[in-house]
C-alpha cells in the first residue's frame, strides 16, 4: 500500500468502493518491514479497525518478531528494565526523534502493523497455521481457484532477521527474557523498519563502463541487502492461464 499518502490519495477510495459492491480483501500481504511498503498498511488498518470501516480483510501475511525463532517465555509480565529497553528502542527508532533529540519521549501506542494486527484481531498467517510465511511449512496454498507458490523466505533467512534483533536486543540491556508481549513486536518493527532504510548499500551503477551480467547480479550474496529485506516474502500466484510473480525487486 505505499507509503500513508499513497493509501490516502490513492488506494482508499477504491476499496470504499469495492466495500460497497460487496466486496472484499481475501489476502493482505505485506511482504516486508520497509517504510513505502508498510506505512500505509498501517494507515489503512488504523482506520479500518475491528469493524471493517473501510473493507473486510479475511487474512494478513507477515511476519514479525512472534513468527522468529526465539525461545519465548510465557511470562504475565516483563521486567521494568526490559520494558525501558524496548521503549527506548522504539523510541529511538520512530519519528519522534527530532534535531534535539529531546522533543517527544513517548511513543504513541498503536502505530506498528504488529499491534494493529493484534488489536483488530486479523486472522494473522491463518494459512501456515499461525507460524511464519516460510517455504519449509506445508500449507493449503489455495483461495478458490488462486494458487499462491511461495519463492521466500525460507528457515535459514529468518533465523539471520533473528539474530539481527538478538543482537540488538543484547546490546541494551544483558539477558533478556523474551517473551510474547506485545511490545516486543512494537521494537522490533520499528527498529527493523529504521534498519531498512540505513544499512541498505546500493552499487554505483553510473559508470558508463560497467556492464552488468543479470546471471552474476542475481547470485550476489544476500548480505548485500538488510536482513528484513533478506526474508520478505516472495510468490507466484496462478490463476488459470496466467501468472504473475511478486518479487521484493523492482524489475
Amino acid at each position: 500500500m505505499g507509503l500513508s499518502e499513497t493509501y490516502q490519495e490513492h488506494i482508499k477510495k477504491d476499496l470504499l468502493e469495492l466495500n460497497k459492491n460487496n466486496r472484499r480483501i481475501q489476502l493482505l500481504v505485506v511482504t516486508h518491514i520497509d517504510k513505502d511498503h508498510i506505512e500505509g498498511a498501517v494507515s489503512f488498518l488504523e482506520e479500518n479497525g475491528n469493524n471493517s470501516k473501510i473493507i473486510k480483510v479475511d487474512e494478513v501475511w507477515h511476519n514479525s518478531y512472534k513468527h522468529l525463532q526465539f525461545d519465548k517465555q510465557k511470562v504475565n509480565n516483563i521486567e521494568d528494565e526490559e520494558t525501558k529497553a524496548l521503549s527506548l528502542i522504539k523510541y529511538q527508532n520512530s519519528n519522534n526523534v527530532k534535531e534535539d533529540g529531546i522533543s517527544d519521549t513517548s511513543v504513541k501506542e498503536g502505530v506498528t502493523l504488529a499491534s494493529l494486527i493484534y488489536e483488530n484481531k486479523y486472522k494473522w498467517n491463518n494459512m501456515f497455521n499461525n507460524r511464519a510465511i516460510c517455504i519449509e511449512e506445508e500449507i493449503n496454498n489455495t483461495i478458490n481457484d488462486v494458487t499462491f507458490i511461495l519463492l521466500s523466505p525460507n528457515y535459514k533467512k529468518l533465523r539471520k532477521l533473528s539474530k539481527k534483533w538478538e543482537d540488538k536486543l543484547d546490546s541494551v540491556f544483558y539477558n533478556f527474557k523474551l517473551s510474547e508481549e506485545v511490545i516486543f513486536d512494537d521494537a522490533f518493527e520499528l527498529y527493523m523498519q529504521n534498519l531498512n532504510e540505513s544499512e541498505v548499500e546500493l552499487k554505483d551503477t553510473s559508470s558508463s563502463n560497467d556492464v552488468f551480467d543479470i546471471d552474476k547480479l542475481a547470485m550476489n550474496d544476500e548480505t548485500e541487502y538488510a536482513a528484513a529485506n533478506g526474508s520478505s516474502i516472495s510468490f507466484i500466484i496462478e490463476y488459470k492461464e496466467k501468472n504473475v510473480i511478486f518479487s521484493r525487486f523492482s524489475i
